[in-house]
């Protein structure tokens, strides 16, 4: 039942896709930046499209990343945003060409930023220890992972 479920939603969100949802969510967050709440839904969007492979990989082509890490940046002080958006990364982030993609965009120094800003929730952290774990699958990123103080956030 659980499998059927999965393979259902999966072949959902490749329609989705198909259909234009990447295009159409990346555009309603480009034109309505200063919204938070349109931010959050739009991550959240984004986080469920990028489930599936493929789906993720045209979502990077579509720059779906810096417009996440634009609204993070935009509305620091909506937790809910920071934590859906960090889901979303955490996604695109478990494929090793996204993952040093991700960090050559400044992810990683805002996912640090995120867990600064929100050391008492317990679900922004540990969705940003996810993410931060994906991105510290290539070594360089360890590296820069480790030169940002990420074992000091973490710890």
């Amino acid at each position: 039942q659980i499998l059927a479920h999965g393979d259902h939603t999966d072949r959902i969100s490749v329609t989705l896709m198909q259909l234009g949802a990447g295009i159409r969510v990346l555009q309603t967050m480009k034109n309505n930046s200063d919204n938070a709440r349109v931010q959050e839904n739009a991550c959240a969007a984004l986080w469920s499209l990028s489930l599936n492979h493929d789906n993720k990989l045209a979502l990077m082509d579509l720059d779906a990343a810096n417009q996440i890490l634009q609204a993070m940046s935009n509305h620091r002080n909506c937790e809910i945003l920071q934590w859906v958006a960090c889901a979303a990364l955490g996604n695109f982030s478990n494929c090793l060409d996204h993952a040093v993609t991700l960090v050559g965009l400044g992810a990683a120094n805002t996912i640090l930023q995120v867990m600064h800003d929100y050391p008492r929730s317990e679900n922004v952290q540990a969705i940003a220890c996810g993410t931060l774990w994906n991105l510290a699958v290539d070594p360089d990123n360890q590296v820069t992972l480790m030169e940002l103080g990420a074992a000091e956030r973490i710890l």
